[in-house]
């Protein structure tokens, strides 16, 4: 717990997320219980097992639960980041800019973006191996509400127990205008290598068998499609 200007505030674990029953808010039910990653059990919500590289299809697309950019939330990022530019915390020298207002980090929106969309959809990732094409094209103001959209590009195979996904990620506003958006790339666990364990075929003794083929390289992967969710 930690308290905001006399409140107190629960960090829920990002356990609750996995395969733990929890009980979601109202809202957050609303938004995602038509997802595929999601499902009752017991009258209650829990998410199904994570996707592999081989459930994802080019095309997919996945929307995210919203949430909206506070004071609070910018200063925090402030505070851990050391970023106290008064374009974000002071709010005089803000109403003389450009923007005539504070406005929130541009970084704290991709960090957002990561966030949102780790479970939109989820998947059995391995590594987080670039951003590209990073673009930041709207401010973002407090009281904005924000949600991020996901679409698979492409999937390339990468050897027998990984595959490469590229992602098209967009954060957008309450507007549905797209604020920032680019590509994230990642390592996808294959199905196969998870359900057929590599003692089957015995390494030499000293060879480390455990994690991604050695002889695997950087590659495109795609993304598993839950039915998007729409934007409220």
């Amino acid at each position: 717990w930690f308290g905001t200007r006399g409140s107190k505030v629960r960090i829920l674990s990002p356990r609750l997320f996995s395969d733990r029953v929890f009980d979601a808010v109202p809202t957050f039910m609303r938004l995602v219980k038509r997802s595929e990653c999601f499902k009752y059990h017991h009258g209650r919500l829990r998410m199904d097992s994570p996707l592999f590289f081989d459930d994802i299809e080019v095309g997919q697309v996945w929307v995210s639960p919203r949430r909206t950019v506070t004071e609070a939330d910018v200063i925090q990022f402030a505070t851990m980041t050391g970023d106290f530019n008064p374009l974000h915390v002071d709010y005089d020298f803000a109403s003389k800019s450009h923007y005539r207002q504070p406005i929130a980090h541009g970084l704290l929106g991709l960090s957002w973006v990561a966030g949102l969309g780790s479970y939109f959809p989820s998947v059995n990732t391995l590594a987080f191996t670039a951003v590209r094409n990073w673009e930041f094209n709207l401010p973002l103001f407090f009281g904005d509400t924000v949600y991020v959209e996901t679409t698979c590009l492409e999937t390339i195979p990468s050897g027998r127990r990984t595959g490469k996904v590229i992602w098209l990620r967009k954060l957008l506003n309450q507007s549905d205008q797209v604020v920032q958006q680019g590509v994230f790339e990642t390592l996808v666990a294959v199905k196969s290598a998870a359900t057929h364990p590599a003692h089957q075929n015995p390494a030499p003794h000293g060879t480390d068998t455990v994690g991604i083929d050695p002889n695997s390289g950087p590659s495109g992967g795609s993304v598993d499609r839950a039915p998007a969710i729409e934007p409220s």
